[in-house]
């Protein structure tokens, strides 16, 4: 049998099990009207059904089942019954024409077998076979005027001779329509709302609509059949989030307050028998998931709505499932965060637990945030996340749209910093959480901004404490390539980038706030500067904005030696590890840390015109640099940078060109050049010395990493200056010197080759910790095939296959094939 057959045979044995359902259908029916007192179905009473409905209800258990836990198939077939007859109903009520309904009513097929029948059989029916839910998701199809008239009808026959099923039916009903709402409308449903309720029916006309108000009052006139325990909580559950979800914004918001002050964090739940909150984890998940998968703008109101009805339930489960949710599911945290805003009634403070009578209130939101996910995040991508989520919890909120009142924010920067940073930074402290990540995060209050008239708010959280937990942690990166003693933090080079920011910017803070009234401050400050004098010297400069005004800089008196610094601002001190001879060092580590290079480079005392002179310093200089390269970060190792390029271009600095990578001295003007060439050679040596038998044993891996960082970093920045030197532009007009461009781009070749000559040669002295110099030489064999690219006439034939060869015999030197063959394919296309 062909495919072609196969299918029309399933078709046909579809069609043949439709009519068979069609018929068996239909003869419940006919046998109930046959059972009536009147002989017609269409006038059976609600107390007659119980004698005359039995073979439609088994009719229709043998067509689709009866409950929960049907297939698909029966499930569909739930609602196109539902469908025929109540389309049935409303053709008779409105006397439509069956020579028009017959090609226009998708239905007309099965309700015409069916006999005439009232809104008895419908309602009886639904009730009898558990259909509410068939029946609301039709009943949800309905424009709102035609939902309030059906919804009536089905109120009024429900309130007419009531049973305990009349009211469980009642809570089902008014239960599906509060879940029901933002769900999407099927095929079957938006046919049956299409044909029976456009815009010409009677009842889409009508202004008058509020579905509370009818489900109230039939609950009322029912209140007496409402006996069992489960339905008295199922009702009042109905009735608490139909009238929480009726109350405009505001209303929410001055509820959800009373709720978490009255009962606590649990809200409802705490307070309520269990019965109250079963299926509340299902409702939970399908509010927020509702949530993540629909972010447009319409439906951001549903959403506030969804998180606040799950959260006067119980407050703490919506704000544990919102921070959870934020921090996990990429891209949730800004809709979540908009959502909390709109609900301020939520993240309210309350009294925690036993220090209710002392006053102290704790945050829901902090709370959720540090049990739900604080400790827990194990990638950086939720570290970044929650970073992120926790800033925009931070961001103040106008009161208003458009309007300049001072704003409010769902967490203030003051107790951010108090629940998460204070607790971790010290060394007693449990480590859950990395040191980086919560100086992130105090970072991040910092840049919130403080509206309060009486100072700025870090005032509140103490400050100089503060400081100095930051400069001792400072002082104990200087250790970082050591292991740490037993319970210390281990403070990464990372870490102290962040704490240089951190220091500075609280020193900013603070400074303000004790210029502004210096007297009342002078205990703190005298305070503060005796903690630090137990402290590495060069943790002053990061308080400069605190302590500049009142004490004087404190250096080693070796660097006295070395710089003519003024009395008034500076003052030495003796540090056993500062002997005689070192002054270069403070000199570099002074440069590296603070923004007095310029002072360092005016100060320094050094005859130009003596050449002893400038040859010790720069050997001495050469010494300096390889003992204060591997603690510096980026930054501090760009200002030292500085330093030593303006003492290249003022000829403080004597560094020698060697040949040791020139096969013969070119015939070029490499003047332009010199300050590039001169640093990349010193920074040669200064790794030579680094990677040397004496200090070989000074750094672990992972500082060997860095310092390939850093030299990277330097080599970017020395391209830098060179593409700004380079004529990498397009070959000039005929009418221009050729000679000169030839000679720019053979220049311009030479120092490249250089570079990249330098670079292979740290590569290969490195421990580990490469990865970076190799993109570095990638880069200077880019340009040069931009400069080739560029002047075409710079080399001969020749002088090109010298070059490939050169660079590539210098390539050879490379232990990873995988990067020794990727350069070869560069050079190649040199």
């Amino acid at each position: 049998m062909n495919i072609c057959s196969r299918i029309a045979l399933l078709v046909v044995l579809e069609f043949w099990l439709s009519c068979e359902k069609t018929a068996i259908l239909q003869g419940g029916f006919l046998l109930a009207e046959k059972l009536c007192s009147g002989g017609k179905l269409c006038t059976v009473r609600k107390e007659e059904w119980g004698s005359v409905g039995g073979s439609v209800l088994q009719a229709v258990t043998e067509v689709c089942g009866k409950g929960h836990g049907a297939s698909s198939e029966q499930i569909l077939w739930r609602k196109k019954i539902i469908c025929a007859l109540w389309s049935k109903l409303l053709e008779t009520e409105e006397r439509r024409d069956i020579d028009v309904t017959w090609r226009e009513n998708p239905f007309f097929s099965l309700q015409n077998v069916l006999p005439q029948i009232n809104r008895t059989v419908l309602f009886e029916l639904v009730k009898s076979m558990g259909f509410s839910w068939t029946y609301v998701e039709l009943l949800l199809s309905l424009p709102p005027a035609g939902l309030c008239s059906e919804l009536a009808s089905l109120v009024k026959h429900i309130t007419t001779d009531s049973t305990k099923e009349d009211a469980q039916l009642l809570m089902d009903v008014w239960w599906g329509l509060w879940k029901g709402t933002g769900r999407q409308d099927q095929a079957l449903d938006l046919a049956f709302a299409a044909h029976y309720f456009s815009s010409a029916h009677p009842c889409s006309t009508t202004t008058t609509c509020c579905v509370p108000s009818i489900l109230f009052s039939a609950l009322e006139e029912m209140k007496d059949c409402i006996l069992s325990s489960g339905l008295c909580h199922f009702a009042l559950s109905s009735v608490l989030n139909t009238l929480y979800t009726s109350f405009l914004l505001d209303h929410e918001n001055e509820t959800l307050a009373t709720v978490v002050d009255s009962w606590g964090k649990r809200g409802l739940n705490s307070l309520l028998p269990s019965s109250f909150s079963e299926g509340f984890g299902e409702e939970l998940n399908l509010s927020f998931n509702s949530i993540t998968q629909s972010q447009s703008e319409s439906s951001f109101g549903l959403a506030v709505s969804a998180v606040a009805r799950i959260a006067l339930q119980d407050p703490e489960a919506a704000l544990y499932r919102c921070c959870h949710m934020a921090v996990m599911n990429l891209g949730a945290g800004t809709v979540l965060a908009r959502i909390l805003q709109q609900l301020p009634g939520l993240t309210s403070q309350r009294p925690r637990g036993s220090e209710e009578k002392s006053g102290v209130r704790e945050n829901l939101l902090c709370s959720a945030l540090q049990e739900a996910v604080w400790g827990k995040l194990s990638t950086p991508q939720e570290e970044k996340q929650f970073l992120s989520f926790l800033a925009m919890l931070m961001h103040l909120k106008s009161v208003t749209e458009d309007s300049r009142e001072e704003g409010l924010s769902l967490l203030s920067p003051e107790m951010v910093v108090r629940t998460f940073v204070l607790p971790y930074l010290s060394p007693s402290s449990a480590h859950t959480c990395s040191l980086e990540l919560c100086l992130q995060v105090l970072l991040s209050a910092f840049k919130q901004d403080s509206h309060a008239n009486s100072g700025h708010w870090v005032m509140g959280c103490s400050p100089f404490p503060l400081l100095i937990v930051l400069s001792q942690l400072l002082n104990d990166s200087y250790s970082c390539w050591e292991q740490p003693a037993e319970g210390a933090h281990n403070v990464s080079i990372e870490a102290k980038d962040l704490l240089i920011s951190a220091l500075t910017v609280l020193g900013e803070l603070v400074g303000r706030e004790v210029a502004a009234a210096p007297a009342a401050w002078s205990r703190a400050l005298s305070w503060l500067h005796s903690k630090l004098e137990t402290l590495d010297w060069t943790v002053h400069f990061h308080l400069k904005s605190v302590l500049g005004g009142h004490f004087k800089n404190e250096v080693p008196c070796s660097l006295l030696s070395v710089c003519n610094l003024s009395d008034h601002e500076w003052t030495g001190i003796r540090l056993s590890q500062y002997g005689q001879g070192t002054g270069l060092l403070a000199w570099a580590e002074c440069c590296s840390v603070s923004d007095v290079g310029e002072t360092m480079l005016s100060s320094l005392a050094l005859d130009q015109n003596s050449p002893d002179q400038v040859t010790m310093f720069s050997k001495g200089l050469l010494v300096a640099m390889a003992q204060t390269l591997p603690w510096c970060t980026m930054e501090e190792w760009g200002r030292l940078l500085h330093a030593v390029r303006e003492l290249l271009e003022s000829g403080r600095l004597y560094v020698p060109y060697s040949l040791e990578y020139v096969e013969f001295l070119p015939l070029l003007d490499l003047r332009p050049f010199a300050c590039e060439l001169r640093l990349s050679v010193l920074l040669l040596r200064v790794l030579q010395l680094l990677c040397g038998a004496s200090c070989e044993d000074w750094l672990p891996a992972r500082g060997w990493m860095h310092v390939g960082h850093l030299y990277a970093g330097a080599v970017r920045e020395t391209l830098g200056f060179l593409k700004e030197k380079l004529p990498l532009a397009p070959s000039a007009p005929p009418s221009s010197p050729k000679s000169n461009v030839s000679g720019a781009g053979k220049e311009g070749l030479f120092v490249l080759t250089q570079l990249f000559c330098h670079v292979m040669h740290v590569h290969v002295m490195l421990p580990s910790g490469a990865e970076p110099l190799f993109l570095c030489a990638l880069e200077i064999l880019t340009l040069c095939q931009s400069l080739l690219k560029a002047h075409p006439d710079s080399s001969s034939t020749h002088d090109l296959i010298n070059t490939r060869h050169f660079l590539k015999t210098i390539t050879d030197n490379l232990v990873c094939a995988e990067r020794r063959a990727a350069l070869h394919q560069k050079i190649a296309q040199l």
